[in-house]
């Protein structure tokens, strides 16, 4: 599919994290349900999206892919920044499509009329939602972005998941262990060190 819609993110890196900056990425992308992750030189990543999936557990607020990118791009260049380069033109094309059904769609249900009101109730909300889905969607991948080029590999949010993960009952860090919510493996695997822990107790 050709790329319409693309839009690049860049930032400074750490001297700390510059060598293994790639491999920070590649770590930290294991958890966005990506289909592929080669590498194109020493300084370049090309990330393939899985873009669609009849999997609900896959269609997760979170995911990074499904319905949304076919791929990202991501590369150091000589002056030591960091650029992420996102393709979002499956998004847009989702977006249309979803919008041209529920146009249709919804006088069948409600059995409303096609007006000039429905018409004019319609666009607005319609651009509204699907405005801030999109610029959700892209904030997940800057997020993912910036905070690896700040944070290194092993990133698993802004919460303080030590603190978190302590104060959790024995009930809720099997839960977590055993894939009863869905957080990242680092987590699943805190949660399982905190119970052999308490074991020892």
């Amino acid at each position: 599919m050709k790329i319409l819609f693309k839009i690049t993110f860049k930032k400074v890196i750490p001297d700390k994290f510059l060598e293994n900056i790639l491999e920070a990425f590649e770590a930290n992308l294991q958890h966005s349900a990506y289909k592929e992750i080669k590498r194109d030189g020493e300084n370049k990543l090309i990330v393939t999206g899985k873009y669609s999936s009849f999997r609900p557990k896959n269609n997760i607020p979170g995911n990074l892919w499904y319905g949304f990118s076919q791929g990202a791009e991501i590369y150091v260049a000589d002056n030591n920044i960091a650029y992420y380069s996102l393709d979002y033109t499956v998004g847009i094309i989702t977006s249309i499509c979803s919008g041209i059904a529920l146009f249709v769609l919804i006088p069948l249900i409600f059995q409303l009329s096609l007006s000039w009101s429905y018409l004019f109730y319609f666009i607005p909300i319609f651009f509204t939602v699907d405005l801030l889905y999109l610029a959700i969607r892209i904030l997940s991948h800057r997020s993912l972005f910036v905070n690896t080029v700040k944070y290194g590999k092993g990133y698993i949010g802004r919460l303080d998941w030590d603190r978190i993960i302590k104060e959790k009952s024995l009930n809720e860090l099997k839960t977590i262990a055993n894939n009863g919510i869905i957080v990242r493996s680092e987590v699943r695997e805190m949660a399982k060190k905190e119970i052999e822990q308490r074991k020892k107790k």
